[in-house]
């Protein structure tokens, strides 16, 4: 056999046993599987919470709600001087089956080059009890020698190529609560002898690890695990980051052990949906020990499918809860809430735009707010100056009611709230019994008693301004007290009224009359939590509603549109497209259609007539008119809205009624003020 070919052979067996060296086995090592465990650094096992946790923990099937299926593409350790290949590849599945468990079926195969390779097929299944998941993996193990001129030529092998093994695996997953997971798993507890010519056992491989995640969404997850195998051990690391409602997803782990080994990994993951949802997931692994330059790279994708009808109802639930939350300008916990539904059902752009537009009112309303406080504060700092005047100059009931305001008033958080509270228990110090008295009915609202207590003090000092002052002020107090019963009695019934026939309105789904007069019993009893749930239903009904309404009103005016244009009826085509650039004015498939009318137009060099009558008050005729409507629409489809709004503005002047120049004026006059 030549030199060259032995060369061919030697050299990927030397390399493939230095790093098997690394770890201490003969065979079938562990390099981990897929590419999103890899780059979190291969801290899997109590994460294992997609179909790769039958390798890591199979305890973790459990935990599956819907079908997962994945393959993977691996070249292992390139950079070779040589450039001899290394392979991986696998392929695994996994079927959740409600109230029975969760069965998952995989394979691993690597191959050196064309000279050894090594297959493992397994069978799992896993099982939830209350917060615990057990699993166990049942496995087929075969290594096998290419009948190549090396192995020919070898009286070692004779007539021997492969061997073939069963093994077996037990997991345990342990969810302490929403966030901390513990995870335990043995790997070849049997030990099998896969050696060709002598015995050779696969050792049992222990995995013990931790997990946190942030939320249900796991936005962010970390995890740690230590590794053992024979007398080698690994402590691993890593973590996950998702980003863009768990669209893309960055990675990076490592780890460090027994025999030197120090290893870096870095990953990244995509979701992207097309009418299945499905994730493409790349690591990079870098051992910063061994041959330098020597990396991996890994390449895995993920779709997930079948039926989530376990997800419907939380579906629903979070959905309307956000939608609830946002018609009730409750724009964080909005979010949150489409969050958690967006987690369940990804691809529903209805729900992100919600959600966009929620982010988009929190960033004013937190704008605003700022605005106001900064509002209040500079009003209350007026105040507290002007009691602070009016206690100085012995005007103490006039302080005290200052102080009193900003107390009650304003907001708790100020330090001018405590200043004001401590101002007035001064005040009260100096206070004669019957200043004393008096004040003591003016805060409980008793404003006869309080005039009754600071008339007392005129029989010592008639000319007491202020005291005059203040009993004027009770007895007016005292006043609107009563006409504020009187109008209470009223506005509760005009409240009763407005509630009742609000609910006779939801219950007859005629949700904008019933909006109305939740609002309308808001207004008159702003702090009524059960008017303010039924009003957050009534909006998130006429939302729907709304939203369905103008879908099939987009439907029917696009394909009104295309009619006409398919007909030559460009002007009435872009009247109906004009209807859906209202509902939905990024709609590209009609800006097009506008774009080609434009060059039918130019292109058949089709004319308008200018009509130039002599003031508002002449007629003409109504095919001048139509033809003055016409030039409207060219302009508009020119994109001259205000030319457009000029023209239709005549048309009306010359024909009141006409019903087309009317609508089009008005959604353009929209448009208008959109782009101000």
């Amino acid at each position: 056999m030549p030199d060259k070919e032995i060369m061919r052979y030697l050299f990927p067996i030397t390399i493939y046993c230095f790093f098997v060296s690394a770890t201490g086995f003969a065979s079938f090592e562990d390099l981990g599987a897929g590419a999103r465990a890899v780059g979190m650094g291969n801290a899997f096992t109590a994460v294992a919470d997609d179909v790769n946790a039958m390798y890591y923990n199979p305890a973790g099937l459990a935990g599956l709600q819907i079908k997962e299926v994945q393959s993977s593409y691996v070249n292992l350790y390139q950079g070779l001087s040589d450039g001899s290949k290394m392979y991986e590849g696998s392929l695994g599945y996994a079927n959740p089956i409600d109230k029975i468990g969760t069965f998952g079926i995989n394979w691993q195969g690597r191959q050196m080059a064309d000279f050894y390779k090594e297959d493992t097929i397994g069978i799992g299944y896993a099982k939830k009890i209350s917060r615990f998941q057990v699993g166990l993996n049942l496995k087929l193990r075969q290594k096998s020698f290419s009948d190549n001129l090396w192995i020919s030529a070898n009286p070692v092998f004779g007539s021997l190529r492969q061997k073939s093994v069963y093994s077996y695996d037990l997991g345990l997953l342990y969810r302490l609560n929403a966030k901390i997971n513990f995870g335990i798993f043995a790997a070849d507890l049997n030990e099998p002898d896969a050696g060709l010519f002598s015995e050779s056992k696969i050792p049992v491989l222990f995995r013990a690890g931790a997990a946190y995640s942030n939320n249900e969404r796991k936005e962010f997850t970390a995890g740690m695990d230590l590794v053992s195998r024979e007398n080698e051990n690994r402590l691993q690391f890593g973590f996950e980051k998702w980003f863009f409602s768990r669209s893309f997803a960055l990675r990076a782990g490592g780890g460090i052990g027994s025999s030197g080994y120090v290893e870096m990994d870095t990953g990244l993951g995509y979701r992207f949906f097309a009418g299945l949802p499905l994730q493409i997931d790349y690591a990079f692994v870098y051992p910063l020990s061994g041959l330098e330059n020597i990396y991996t790279q890994r390449f895995a994708l993920k779709m997930q499918f079948g039926s989530i009808e376990k997800t419907k109802a939380q579906q629903e639930k979070y959905f309307a809860e956000g939608l609830q939350d946002y018609e009730s300008g409750n724009y964080s916990e909005a979010i949150e809430k489409f969050n958690d539904y967006l987690y369940l059902n990804p691809a529903d752009m209805k729900a992100r735009l919600l959600k966009a537009r929620a982010g988009i009112e929190l960033g004013i309303l937190k704008k605003n707010k700022k605005a106001e406080e900064a509002k209040l504060e500079k009003k209350y700092k007026e105040l507290y100056k002007i009691a602070k005047t009016a206690a100085k100059n012995k005007e103490y009931l006039k302080a005290v009611d200052y102080f009193s305001q900003i107390v009650e008033s304003a907001p708790g958080k100020m330090g001018i709230v405590r200043r004001s509270a401590g101002n007035i228990e001064n005040i009260k110090k100096n206070f004669t019994q019957h200043y004393a008295e008096g004040f003591s009915y003016w805060a409980k609202t008793d404003y006869k008693k309080a005039a009754e207590e600071w008339s007392l003090l005129l029989a010592v000092d008639p000319g007491n301004k202020e005291v005059r002052e203040y009993i004027d002020k009770a007895n007016a107090k005292l006043k609107e007290k009563e006409l504020l019963e009187q109008t209470e009695r009223e506005r509760k019934n005009k409240f009763d009224a407005c509630f009742n026939k609000g609910v006779e309105s939801y219950e007859k789904k005629q949700y904008s009359l019933a909006v109305e007069k939740f609002e309308e019993a808001v207004i008159l009893n702003p702090g009524d939590k059960i008017v303010a749930e039924y009003l957050g239903k009534a909006k998130a009904k006429q939302t729907v509603q709304k939203i369905e309404e103008d879908e099939r009103s987009v439907r029917e005016y696009y394909n009104n549109g295309v009619k006409y244009f398919n007909q030559g009826g460009y002007y009435d085509a872009l009247f109906e497209f004009m209807g859906v650039l209202e509902i939905d004015p990024a709609h590209k498939a009609v800006r097009d259609y506008i774009a080609k009318i434009r060059a039918k137009i130019r292109s058949g060099k089709i004319l308008q007539e200018t009509v130039t009558p002599q003031g508002d008050t002449v007629d003409i005729s109504s095919s001048n008119v139509e033809k003055l409507y016409n030039l409207g629409l060219l302009e508009y489809s020119e994109g001259n809205l205000e030319k457009a709004v000029s023209v239709w503005q005549k048309v009306l002047r010359f024909s009141p009624e006409h019903k087309k120049a009317k609508i089009n004026l008005n959604r353009v006059e929209k448009e208008l003020n959109t782009r101000k």
